[in-house]
């Protein structure tokens, strides 16, 4: 699992959740954040994703 959480809209709860083709909100309140491609992650290490340990609850429920 990544370290960061994905952008979602400024407004919404969890029981509204939808998908970005359906957003209603500017694009000025919902930038595009750009991430590196393959190819500049293995040429620069720095870009790499940083990994997280932590076990989602669901996972441990099970």
């Amino acid at each position: 699992m990544y370290l960061f959480s994905p952008i979602q809209c400024p407004s919404l709860t969890v029981t509204e959740r939808h998908y970005s083709y359906e957003c209603k909100a500017p694009p000025q309140e919902r930038p595009y954040i750009a991430r590196p491609s393959r190819t500049q992650q293995l040429s620069n290490p720095k870009l790499l994703p940083k990994l997280s340990n932590e076990v989602p609850d669901v996972l441990l429920k099970k």
